[in-house]
């Protein structure tokens, strides 16, 4: 699990990654058996630090994106899209999210309750039209470039060790990952272990042995409602949300603030920095912004944050996850939600995504909610920020090094 809580300008106000373990254990250094329990898979790698160093496929929160491409592609954000229950790519039936039709509908309606057929459709004709698994010179890709506009697959330079980047599997990546994994794949009868001499997984090698330097359709598809190949980490996430939330500005996250003498003199305070702006037209982040307020007055996030006096902005989302756990069984999906607040002047971004979690909503959702009531003071609690994030550097004496 990791919940990451910051301002608009980036500054970290809370991150916490779980399972965690006692810092204590490095004062002294660690034991053998300390050593083994932090990066075990049975104790669940304490060490990992999901907010930064976790790499997750996003799921629905990714829609932002897919939308902002169709918008480049010149999709129409009036019109109604068909959001039937399926849809039929090649030799394989893609299904909406608990095999649902909703008929024809508006898009914003279709973020609020996380269709995910009309993006199959639209993602999978931007596919054809750039040439299919024969692509143009120059395809258009809307899709992978907006994707990396809004910082899928780039470091977010926060002032910590070891970040990761998560995946864009555009067609750059795809070229890569076959050089890598094609003599595994085209000698997979022999090169695989007996448990993974299934005839599904048979196949997938054998197409991947063919083609899979190739964009395939399945993988646009995929791609489209966060699923697949794609990464992110949940640092990456907020900064994502918070552009959306800030107007457009892409910043570096920080954790420190200032450096300080023993003497309480501030030596260097760190300021906050913008990175870029997203890759859209203004029309399309208002859009965004009204949208992301739907999923959570009368969309999929609408149970969680009944009766909540704040105002919340958000996406959830649902990653289906393959394979099995150490147990033998299935691994369950992973729970996202990514929000701001409050919408219509928003301070804060949250950020919580739950490894295994189950459905976004019922599991990071309800649990974002609980931290708004505690940053804002609801449900009888006491506010953590009654004036709004400070911006100011807290002044305690008898302290010196890195403040944050």
């Amino acid at each position: 699990m990791a919940i990451i809580v910051t301002d608009l300008e980036g500054r970290v106000l809370a991150m916490a990654s779980y399972p965690d373990y006692d810092l204590n254990i490095w004062e002294n250094g660690i034991t053998v058996r300390q050593a083994k329990e932090l990066y075990s898979g049975a104790s669940g790698v304490p060490a990992l630090s999901r907010a930064i160093q976790g790499v997750f496929a996003p799921a629905s929160t990714f829609k932002v994106v897919s939308l902002s491409a169709a918008v480049e592609a010149n999709y129409s954000l009036k019109a109604s899209y068909d959001c039937p229950a399926t849809v039929q790519i090649g030799d394989r039936e893609f299904k909406n999210f608990d095999s649902k039709p909703a008929g024809k509908i508006s898009m914003t309606t279709a973020m609020a309750i996380s269709c995910d057929s009309i993006w199959y459709q639209i993602a999978y004709d931007e596919w054809v039209r750039d040439g299919g698994l024969k692509p143009k010179e120059n395809p258009n890709d809307y899709f992978f470039k907006t994707a990396g506009g809004f910082g899928v697959g780039k470091k977010t330079g926060i002032d910590l060790p070891s970040e990761q980047r998560g995946r864009l599997p555009n067609r750059e990546w795809k070229l890569g990952w076959y050089e890598n994994n094609k003599d595994f794949y085209c000698n997979y009868r022999e090169r695989a272990k007996k448990s993974q001499l299934t005839p599904y997984l048979i196949e997938i090698a054998r197409e991947n042995c063919l083609d899979g330097d190739k964009v395939r359709a399945g993988d646009m598809v995929n791609f489209s409602i966060g699923q697949g190949d794609v990464l992110m980490t949940p640092i990456q996430m907020a900064v994502m949300y918070g552009a959306i939330a800030s107007g457009g500005k892409l910043v570096q996250p920080t954790v420190a603030r200032a450096i300080v003498s023993p003497t309480n003199r501030v030596i260097e305070e760190f300021q906050p920095k913008v990175t870029g702006e997203l890759p859209i037209k203004r029309s399309t982040l208002k859009f965004l912004q009204n949208s992301l307020r739907a999923v959570v007055t009368s969309g999929t996030a609408r149970g969680a944050f009944a009766g909540l006096r704040t105002e919340v902005s958000g996406k959830t989302g649902t990653g289906q996850v393959f394979g099995l756990n150490l147990d033998g069984s299935a691994k369950d999906d992973t729970s996202w939600f990514a929000s701001y607040a409050p919408s219509k002047n928003p301070q804060f971004v949250v950020v919580m995504m739950v490894s295994q979690g189950g459905f976004g909503a019922s599991t990071s959702g309800l649990g974002v909610r609980r931290i708004y009531e505690d940053i804002f003071g609801e449900n009888g609690k006491e506010a953590i920020f009654p004036s709004g994030p400070s911006t100011r550097i807290p002044s305690i004496k008898g302290t010196s090094g890195v403040r944050s």
